[in-house]
C-alpha cells in the first residue's frame, strides 16, 4: 500500500469511527441518522470489502432491504456500533483525534438537530482526550459546551452558535471537487469518491502584495495573532472595510493561522469553499494567510497587536 493510499485509508477510517460515535452518542438512532450513514458509505463504496466498512455495509443493507426499519433492527445496529467503538479503544494522537472529531460532529448533525444528550456525550468525549484540550477546535468546543450546559438546556441563541461552529468544522461534501485525489496516484481500488484536500498553504497567495485602501476584507477561522475585532480594526485603520461573509466585492479572505491543523485533516471550511467557488466565476478573491496579512499591515503602518494572555477567559461572541 502506497503512502498516499495509507493516508487516505487512515483518514477515512478515523472519520467513520467519528461518524458512528456522533450518530450513537446519545445511545439512540433515528431513521434520518441511519440514512445519512448509508449515504456516506455509498460515497465510499470502494472500501466496502474492508473492515469495519464491510460489517457496517452488510448490516445496513440487511436492515434496509425491505425499506422498513424495525425497532429491533435499530437496536442491533446500535449494538454493533457500540462493540466496534469499544474494540477500537482510545485514539493515540492529535491527527487521529481531529479527524475523528470531524466525523463525530458530522454524525451529530446528520439529522439536522443538536440535543442536550448529544452535547453531554460530546462533552464526555472531549474529557476523554483532555490532554489535547489546547488544540483547536477541542479547546473552543469544550468551553462552549460547558457554557451551554450550565442551565441544562439549549436556548435559541446558543443553538444558533452551536450550529455555526459545528457546520464550520464538520466534514462537508462539495458539489464539485475543487482539489481531488487523482494527482496522488492512489491504487485504483482505493480511489476516493470524495474530495481530498490539500494544505491551506497550497491554496493561498505566495508573497502577496496586499493593499488596504478601499479594499474589502473577510476573516475566517481562529487567528493566532489576536482577536478578530483587533484584526478588523487594523483593516479599518488602514482605509479598508470588513465583511462578515464572502460577498461579491470581497478582495481578501484572511485565514486564521490556528485553523490550518483542522482543515488539513478534512475540510476547508465554508468561507474558503465559497471564495473558491466565486473565483470560478472570476471574482478574484485572494486567499491570504494570517501571517502575510499581519506583516503587510504592520509594514503599512498598522498598529501591532499585543499577544493574548495565556488561557484567556471564554467569551460567547459568535
Amino acid at each position: 500500500m502506497s503512502k498516499a493510499t495509507s493516508t487516505y485509508f487512515n483518514r477515512t477510517i478515523n472519520r467513520l469511527y467519528g461518524i458512528i460515535e456522533g450518530l450513537t452518542i446519545d445511545c439512540k438512532l433515528n431513521d434520518k441518522e441511519m440514512a445519512a450513514l448509508y449515504n456516506w458509505l455509498e460515497s465510499h463504496v470502494n472500501l466496502v470489502d474492508v473492515e469495519p466498512f464491510k460489517g457496517l455495509w452488510n448490516i445496513l443493507n440487511d436492515i434496509l432491504a425491505d425499506q422498513i426499519i424495525e425497532v429491533e433492527e435499530k437496536e442491533e445496529l446500535l449494538e454493533w456500533c457500540a462493540e466496534t467503538i469499544n474494540q477500537r479503544g482510545f485514539l493515540q494522537g492529535p491527527t487521529e483525534i481531529i479527524r475523528t472529531l470531524h466525523g463525530l460532529i458530522g454524525g451529530i448533525l446528520a439529522d439536522k438537530t443538536i440535543t442536550v444528550e448529544e452535547l453531554e456525550g460530546l462533552q464526555d468525549w472531549l474529557i476523554d482526550y483532555e490532554q489535547f484540550q489546547d488544540w483547536w477546535p477541542l479547546n473552543e468546543l469544550g468551553q462552549l459546551i460547558e457554557h451551554v450546559l450550565e442551565d441544562g438546556k439549549i436556548d435559541k441563541n446558543e443553538y444558533k452558535i452551536l450550529l455555526t461552529i459545528f457546520n464550520d468544522f464538520a466534514e462537508s461534501s462539495l458539489d464539485t471537487v475543487t482539489l481531488h485525489d487523482e494527482e496522488y496516484m492512489f491504487e485504483d481500488h482505493m480511489k476516493s469518491l470524495s474530495p481530498f484536500f490539500k494544505p491551506i498553504s497550497s491554496i493561498c497567495e505566495i508573497k502577496p502584495q496586499i493593499c488596504f485602501e478601499k479594499k474589502k476584507f473577510c476573516f475566517t477561522g481562529p487567528a493566532k495573532t489576536g482577536k478578530r475585532k483587533d484584526l478588523s480594526n487594523m483593516v479599518i485603520q488602514l482605509g479598508g472595510t470588513v465583511s462578515k461573509n464572502v460577498v461579491k466585492d470581497l478582495t481578501y479572505l484572511i485565514i486564521g493561522a490556528q485553523s490550518s491543523p483542522a482543515w488539513a485533516y478534512s475540510t476547508y471550511g465554508r468561507k474558503i469553499e465559497a471564495a473558491m467557488e466565486k473565483n470560478k466565476e472570476k471574482k478574484s478573491i485572494l486567499l491570504i494567510q494570517e501571517e502575510d496579512f499581519i506583516n503587510a499591515a504592520v509594514k503599512k503602518g498598522g498598529k501591532e497587536i499585543l499577544p493574548e494572555p495565556e488561557n484567556p477567559p471564554f467569551i460567547l461572541t459568535y
